[in-house]
């Protein structure tokens, strides 16, 4: 099903998504979940949510994420989806999803993601992930098929706009789950976490990695100063904490 949505430079056009696949980045993405699972899973304890925060973060700065992010081939890709000049403009996001507490903050509903970054108008959200379960409904993401770019109704809520329901009620939705692939979609494209079973493998993981990109050739964006709604903050007393 995934194969019509792979590499398809006019589906994206039509429908704001595709996925970008190639041998190259198949073998970095599993050479990546190798990774994780080497390093960074059994550091994890059980009821220690803010341990587990800080190990996400800590391995979204891994470099085998770089490593595919960077990658040529996929860069050329975002250049003939009309980011002619793409710049990430975001850090690289972790999204852990288990069926344990941590993983609440992670279920988001429906929402755009172009207020968060307020950048150019063709940006894309990069987006793969992994799992210890290869056909789980949970490795991927929902999507509503309407695709303009514009801002739906909704409000700023916990960090994310939130779509008004009466905007998407009654149209279709589908959920793609790209196998070794990015997932690419434009940032006005309203979409979610896929809603998980109310009774699931509580030894189950699922790690996303997600991060932007825009398109420094945006006249819109050249018109507002390359604006970014992404800040730098560093938390200069943090050390006091351990001492």
């Amino acid at each position: 099903m995934t194969k019509r949505y792979e590499n398809n430079i006019k589906f994206f056009h039509n429908h704001g998504f595709c996925i970008y696949t190639s041998p190259d980045i198949e073998k970095k993405i599993k050479l990546c979940k190798k990774n994780y699972q080497k390093f960074y899973l059994k550091k994890f304890a059980s009821k220690n949510d803010k341990r587990a925060i800080n190990i996400c973060k800590s391995f979204s700065r891994d470099l085998s994420i770089a490593n595919i992010y960077s990658d040529k081939n996929f860069i050329n890709f975002l250049k003939k989806i009309n980011v002619s000049k793409p710049i990430r403009t975001s850090p690289f996001f972790t999204h852990l999803i288990t069926y344990n507490k941590i993983s609440k903050l992670q279920f988001l509903p429906f929402h755009q993601d172009w207020p968060s970054l307020a950048t150019s108008l063709d940006g894309v959200v990069a987006w793969f992930n992994f799992s210890n379960e290869k056909n789980n409904n949970l490795n991927g993401l929902e999507f509503v098929l309407t695709f303009k770019k514009r801002i739906l109704k909704g409000k700023v809520k916990n960090n994310l706009y939130k779509i008004s329901e009466s905007e998407i009620k009654n149209i279709e939705t589908i959920k793609i789950l790209p196998k070794n692939g990015i997932l690419i979609f434009s940032t006005f494209l309203p979409h979610r976490t896929i809603p998980p079973m109310k009774k699931g493998n509580k030894n189950f993981w699922r790690m996303g990695v997600s991060t932007r990109f825009d398109n420094l050739n945006c006249k819109f964006w050249n018109k507002n100063h390359f604006v970014n709604a992404y800040t730098n903050f560093v938390d200069r007393n943090l050390f006091k904490k351990l001492i």
